[in-house]
């Protein structure tokens, strides 16, 4: 079992390295952070330009029901005040306008743009669901995943899922464990059986009871589809403690690291990784936001640079509103990345050189002989 997980390893380096030594890119994923949340669209920017945990508007809820005498808390409870009196926040389901959304503006955008692979918050640490989960009744009407998932294959687009282990408001525990993360994850794998699984939310899962749910998730999802990619945050206080003390170290399950929100390693790791940021300050969309808080192009496209100089892979997220539109400045910044990066992306004829996929990373035919090559090194 080791020894597999040792040669899968390798693999996944090796191509990737050698991706990067006969490409000028290197892997791209847009990450859409989507929800109730995207209703209030509110933090405190001065707040968030200090935090320390680099969350934005997604942390909504927790600011909430937050103790006051802290700014970011005080800050969103009189917001919420003033605009929503004393309206639960699970009330912005009624607000939550998934039924005005287009999937196909986005994956239009992010096909433009030059990525390989889209991902749609499923659930994020509030608790509510973008797919009729039989779990509750907390969830969007529409089937918001499946759209998604639809709109990306119609775009030839790798499809991922992110899932946040913990919720605000529900303590990691056996109860919820059986009762919503499990059968939630074993849903969202039944019904959609995505290309890669971006987990969140596992710091607090440390009992051996949490993690052998964990466990159970993880092994429901690898027998659906072996080949799927799954990332570092899947939670136990050991396996923490050793990524931590290794940047190099890599999980049984996972394909790739990611180390802290918005961090890049001082080296290139010997494994897998990929780097995770937003263009503005806040993953959820925050109109809070002035001009001044977003990336130029310019500096997306240095920092994706910076990310390929490392052998990693480089996702960066998109915030949009309740309705599904776009927040523009982030538009912008990202289209004026990709018009430094991918001059050509959008020419048919260099769309159709992308002939086939290794692990979601595009292989143009010019780089089908090095990967040869790489396979036999690899296998004899």
């Amino acid at each position: 079992m080791f020894s597999n997980y040792v040669e899968e390893t390798r693999v996944h380096l090796s191509i990737y390295r050698a991706l990067s030594a006969t490409s000028n890119h290197t892997h791209f994923s847009i990450i859409f952070h989507w929800g109730l949340y995207s209703v209030s669209a509110f933090d405190d920017v001065i707040s968030a330009e200090k935090r320390k945990i680099q969350n934005g508007a997604e942390w909504y809820l927790k600011r909430l029901n937050g103790r006051t005498g802290n700014r970011q808390n005080d800050e969103t409870q009189f917001y919420h005040k003033m605009n929503y009196k004393d309206a639960p926040y699970s009330d912005f389901q009624y607000h939550f306008q998934p039924e005005k959304w287009d999937p196909s503006v986005w994956m239009s955008l992010a096909k433009s743009c030059g990525a390989q692979t889209v991902i749609i918050t499923s659930k994020h640490h509030d608790g509510y669901c973008l797919w009729p989960t039989k779990t509750n009744t907390y969830h969007s009407q529409r089937d918001v995943v499946e759209d998604f998932k639809k709109a990306a294959r119609d775009c030839r687009l790798n499809f991922g899922i992110y899932y946040s282990w913990w919720e605000f408001e529900n303590g990691p525990n056996s109860h919820y464990c059986d009762n919503t993360m499990i059968p939630q994850v074993k849903e969202l794998c039944d019904r959609y059986n995505p290309d890669l699984w971006w987990f969140d939310g596992d710091w607090l899962f440390k009992s051996n009871v949490v993690n052998r749910a964990i466990d159970e998730c993880l092994n429901y999802i690898k027998k659906t589809n072996p080949k799927v990619e799954i990332n570092d945050r899947v939670g136990g206080s050991e396996l923490i403690r050793k990524m931590k003390e290794n940047p190099n170290w890599l999980g049984h399950y996972s394909s790739f690291r990611v180390y802290s929100d918005r961090a890049l390693p001082a080296v290139s790791p010997n494994i897998p990784w990929e780097h995770i940021n937003t263009i503005g300050l806040s993953w959820g969309r925050n109109k809070q936001q002035q001009k001044k808080h977003y990336k130029t192009g310019s500096q997306l496209a240095e920092l994706y640079k910076n990310v390929m100089a490392l052998n990693g892979r480089f996702c960066i997220n998109l915030g949009p509103d309740a309705d599904g539109s776009l927040d523009p400045f982030e538009v912008d910044s990202l289209k004026k990345m990709a018009q430094l990066i991918f001059p050509k992306v959008d020419s048919e004829e260099e769309t159709k050189k992308s002939i086939f996929s290794v692990d979601g990373t595009q292989i143009s035919s010019s780089q089908t002989s090095s990967i040869k090559l790489l396979s036999q090194f690899i296998f004899n």
